[in-house]
């Protein structure tokens, strides 16, 4: 009640923004680690394919938090509900916005478009099809893992293993991203 009483209700627009920047910039961080560079021998490969990786791990991050907000929705009953959908609602253009004011032209931006929603209908279709294999989807985030292989597959053009540092480094990348979206939401929460 404080926090709504000195910072107002929360601010579904304000804080897509901030979870569309905070994606961005946490795949931006795996990009230019080091270690993952060095376990995709990234130096070996080709501008194009270098900033196709960059691309990948964009969209994955993505479409890790679009499919976390969904599933949050299921949860919820309440006014956070209602936060909930309009985040979900709103993500994709804060994400264009984003790309638009960086400079993006927008053939590009509808490339972009078009490439998340055909990771969305992949990863949802992937996690129909695996859906009893994974533990307890009802208690967490299935997301995560069917983002984290998908993601690592289309990094890897298919060429990865699952024991590969770099899939699991995308595992724990995921969960991290994870955890600070749920930060955001928590103060929202807080604001209602």
């Amino acid at each position: 009640m404080l926090s709504r009483l000195i910072f107002g209700p929360p601010d579904p627009s304000h804080d897509c923004v901030k979870i569309v920047l905070q994606s961005s910039r946490s795949a931006f961080r795996v990009f230019r680690n080091e270690d993952f560079r060095a376990e995709l021998n990234f130096y070996t490969l080709s501008q194009q394919e270098q900033d196709r990786i960059f691309n990948e791990l964009e969209v994955t991050a993505f479409v890790q938090i679009y499919f976390q907000t969904e599933t949050l929705i299921k949860f919820h009953e309440d006014s956070f509900k209602h936060y909930l959908k309009m985040i979900k609602e709103n993500l994709k253009l804060a994400h264009q916005n984003i790309l638009k004011s960086s400079g993006v032209e927008d053939e590009h931006l509808l490339t972009w478009n078009k490439l998340i929603d055909m990771r969305l209908d992949e990863y949802r279709k992937d996690f129909n099809e695996h859906r009893s294999e994974l533990p307890n989807v009802e208690e967490h985030n299935p997301w995560i893992l069917v983002t984290a292989v998908g993601g690592y597959d289309h990094i890897t053009r298919g060429r990865g293993k699952p024991e590969d540092p770099a899939y699991r480094r995308i595992v724990k990348w995921l969960f991290k991203l994870s955890d600070d979206t749920n930060k955001i939401f928590l103060k929202a929460i807080k604001r209602i």
